[in-house]
């Protein structure tokens, strides 16, 4: 094993890897097992990979939030052990996206920005489907809003009341579509991704236009690729007419 920690700790792509793996073991063995000293290792370890470097780390600081709070109240069977897995490694990957994309790792930044902030947004969304609450709508409605706000701010250059006015009527067109999708005979996955699609196409067109009305050929490209997605998926959905 000695050889082994030498070379990761020489290699930096290693040993941020490994860094990230650990993460993902400490989430596996909360969301596992629970308990107050394991959910304090979880919060100290994306505390410390967080505020390693400080710089910037009040520009991300909502998606940091967000994703730790998703990381403690996300559910979770604890019986399906491939779900605990895949959550545990998406954390961790999300984790470091954001961490990275905060300490310009990426050169990309613009691309993976907005991929951490609608994979978090995303988690937020899973929750909604599972159970469509009054609690779990105002919740989303206030995550979607304050992350598509810190996010319009890093993306434009528009002031902050701006992009407060762009977060809360993208929010709740996506609380509202999320509530017409979750109407529709449709699985919780098929219509997660429906409403991603449509979320997404509203804030591609938000951020491309040019004049006071979005281009009228980016807008009847993003409707054909929404309806090509909502045709595909029930095309292949399993239909729950009951």
């Amino acid at each position: 094993m000695a050889p082994v920690f030498a070379l990761v700790s020489k290699n930096q792509t290693l040993k941020l890897a490994f860094e990230y793996f650990l993460l993902a073991l400490a989430i596996f063995w909360f969301k596992s097992t629970g308990g107050f000293w394991l959910s304090l290792l979880v919060l100290i370890s994306l505390t410390y990979l967080y505020l390693r470097t400080t710089a910037q780390a009040s520009r991300f600081f909502i998606a940091a939030i967000s994703l730790a709070i998703l990381v403690f109240i996300f559910p979770i069977n604890l019986e399906q052990r491939l779900n605990l897995i895949s959550f545990s490694l998406f954390s961790s990957l999300v984790a470091y996206l954001l961490i990275g994309t905060k300490n310009i790792i990426f050169i990309n930044r613009r691309f993976t920005s907005q991929l951490v902030y609608f994979l978090i947004w995303s988690g937020g969304a899973y929750m909604l489907f599972s159970a469509f609450s009054l609690r779990r709508q105002i919740f989303f409605f206030i995550l979607s809003a304050l992350l598509f706000k810190e996010l319009y701010q890093f993306l434009t250059e528009d002031s902050r009341g701006v992009s407060l006015l762009k977060s809360l009527t993208l929010s709740l067109v996506a609380l509202e579509t999320a509530w017409a999708v979750s109407l529709l005979p449709f699985g919780m996955i098929s219509s997660l991704i429906l409403l991603i699609a449509n979320i997404y196409m509203i804030h591609y067109l938000i951020l491309n236009y040019e004049s006071s009305l979005p281009d009228a050929k980016l807008v009847f490209k993003c409707i054909c690729a929404l309806l090509g997605i909502a045709f595909a998926l029930s095309f292949f959905s399993n239909w729950n007419l009951s």
